[in-house]
């Protein structure tokens, strides 16, 4: 959203595009998820987030994609990444 809420909240709206299960690519989700992240972390400023997702184009095909193993690097990347992103964006010099 243009606008932070009163509480200094960002409002971020997810929808997946009305695609069939052999169009979506997990891998292109996530590199397309941190690339905005790390857009945002280094020019927003912002205290937390409020998600609203839509899943109505979500299917079986999609999730079938997003195998355990799949779900366990992207935590992993999501995490090591905002962490290192925020301490080289953020770090005072203190």
């Amino acid at each position: 959203m243009p606008r932070l809420t009163p509480d200094c909240d960002r409002v971020i709206v997810a929808v997946l595009p009305p695609l069939n299960g052999m169009e979506f690519h997990p891998l292109y989700m996530t590199k397309l998820v941190q690339m905005v992240m790390e857009i945002r972390i280094s020019e927003d400023y912002w205290l937390s987030d409020i998600l609203v997702a839509d899943y109505a184009n979500i299917s079986l095909q999609h999730i079938s994609k997003m195998t355990p193993s799949w779900v366990k690097k992207y935590e992993m990347c999501a995490l090591v990444s905002n962490r290192n992103i925020f301490y080289v964006n953020n770090d005072s010099g203190a």
